[in-house]
């Protein structure tokens, strides 16, 4: 089941079966574990859309080890995540709100997540390919 609770407790399993590098970028439920999985498991976290405030408070709470920053879209969050990345970190998209501020559902974000990739996927294949 597809649930944000579901979403948190994937996490880990993912970690150990991808052999995954720890996550830049984790957007989780401000119910169940979603802040304190952001603090103690992401070096870094982007939260957008309307609930960013919220759920920054929650993550600072928990005392995150990493650098959290509130960004005003998906594509400053992913821009951010980007550019402090290292060689062999998950940038994740894990949302658990609906973000009808930005979406008109939860296909329409998960395109706009694709979309950021392959566009930074082919400039980076560009910049390697010259």
């Amino acid at each position: 089941k597809d649930t944000p609770k579901s979403k948190v407790k994937s996490l880990p399993a993912a970690d150990t079966q991808r052999k995954l590098q720890p996550m830049r970028f984790l957007y989780a439920s401000m119910r169940s574990r979603g802040p304190r999985e952001i603090a103690t498991r992401a070096h870094g976290a982007a939260l957008y859309g309307s609930v960013r405030t919220k759920l920054d408070s929650l993550v600072r709470a928990a005392k995150p080890r990493g650098e959290v920053i509130c960004c005003e879209t998906l594509a400053e969050a992913f821009a951010w995540c980007v550019a402090r990345a290292s060689a062999g970190e998950a940038i994740v998209l894990s949302p658990a709100c609906a973000s009808f501020d930005q979406f008109r559902d939860y296909a329409d974000r998960a395109e706009c997540f694709q979309r950021l990739v392959r566009e930074y996927s082919a400039r980076v294949s560009t910049v390697a390919a010259h």
